[in-house]
């Protein structure tokens, strides 16, 4: 939710629907951090929707934010 508020310049607790638990598996993401890159500099990645927004979880523990970008979604 951290990054989710930095990239939206929001406080996180402004940040209350939908909650992430709606929209991922949380234990499948914390496994993917919690466990380490296994593939080429931590490339295994899961990625997901969230309100307006692409995000993407990276093994290494990269936490990447996408905006829509015009049509593209």
């Amino acid at each position: 939710m951290l990054a989710v508020a930095d990239a939206k310049d929001v406080s996180p607790h402004a940040i209350t629907d939908p909650t992430l638990f709606d929209c991922i598996d949380v234990e499948s993401v914390s496994r993917l951090v919690e466990d380490g890159p296994t593939g080429a500099a931590g490339t295994e990645s899961v990625r997901f929707d969230y309100d307006d927004s692409l995000i993407e979880v990276r093994a290494d523990g990269l936490v990447g934010v996408f905006e829509p970008v015009g049509d593209a979604r």
